[in-house]
């Protein structure tokens, strides 16, 4: 029988050799250049009505907490300190 917690640590070795990875394929100035756009697509006037004011309210609660959650491991991946 595996021990829950040997499985838990092979899984965060795992998370930490993908976010590696991942890191040594991101250009230099990825961080930059995603914030960027995403900031651009925020600045679209037709940004408002066609992402966030379609979404249901339990849609919309859901995606808060899954970014919050997501947030500091998207930072590592970034590289934004």
């Amino acid at each position: 029988m595996v021990h829950a917690r040997a499985v838990g640590a092979n899984q965060e070795i795992k998370k930490v050799i993908d976010e590696e990875n991942r890191r040594a394929f991101l250009p230099s100035d990825y961080a930059f250049r995603a914030g960027n756009w995403f900031q651009r697509i925020q600045e679209r006037p037709t940004f408002e009505p066609a992402f966030i004011k379609w979404m249901a309210e339990e849609l919309s609660a859901e995606m808060h907490e899954n970014a919050r959650q997501s947030w500091p491991m998207i930072r590592r991946l970034l590289q934004i300190d």
